[in-house]
């Protein structure tokens, strides 16, 4: 009890698309420690355990532009978060989604990975997305995924990538499959594979 007593507590309400109620509760000690504990449907988790289940993952300023370039490319997004597991540990693609191919009688399997290279520098924002590709692409490829892997950008974006010397080395190096989107008319452009 005397814990208790020492303890102040905030409750934040936020709604999620999962849930219809979420709280946050941020709990200050005397000792001036602070704990962030979520509270939904009944359970309780601190942060590092919701954060892991990807709940308050947030979307890249470009996703719902490249969604929609899909969307109109004929693609049907069949995840948002996409996650992908690998001997118990998991982790999530911004998208996947796929098409029916008339001439071969299948279906094309995509899952793709949004990036706005907003970031003070574009050279570590395309360093973070090249490790991450390559994680989830070797997870993809040990696991035998009928999954295609490809980043997603902006065609500015890509322009200014492609005019960095380290880029055009890794590129060539790697053959990393790229999705080209003008954000404003929210269209493919051009698909790099």
């Amino acid at each position: 009890m005397k814990a208790l007593c020492q303890t102040r507590f905030y409750g934040i309400m936020v709604r999620q698309e999962r849930f219809s109620k979420t709280f946050l509760v941020l709990t200050v000690k005397a000792n001036g420690e602070i704990a962030v504990f979520a509270i939904f449907a009944g359970l309780v988790g601190t942060t590092a355990n919701l954060l892991k289940e990807r709940i308050f993952m947030a979307k890249d300023i470009i996703h719902n532009a490249v969604k929609n370039a899909l969307v109109k490319d004929c693609w049907t997004i069949t995840h948002e978060q996409y996650t992908i597991f690998y001997e118990g540990e998991r982790v999530y693609s911004d998208l996947a989604a796929e098409r029916m191919l008339v001439a071969e009688k299948g279906i094309e399997k995509i899952i793709v990975e949004v990036k706005s290279f907003i970031g003070l520098s574009i050279i570590q924002d395309f360093k973070i997305a090249i490790g991450q590709y390559t994680m989830y692409y070797d997870i993809l490829d040990e696991s035998s995924s009928e999954y295609q892997l490809y980043i997603a950008i902006s065609d500015i974006a890509y322009k200014n990538i492609m005019n960095r010397k380290i880029a055009q080395l890794v590129l060539r190096r790697h053959h990393i499959p790229f999705i080209i989107v003008d954000i404003e008319k929210e269209m493919i452009i051009q698909w790099i594979k």
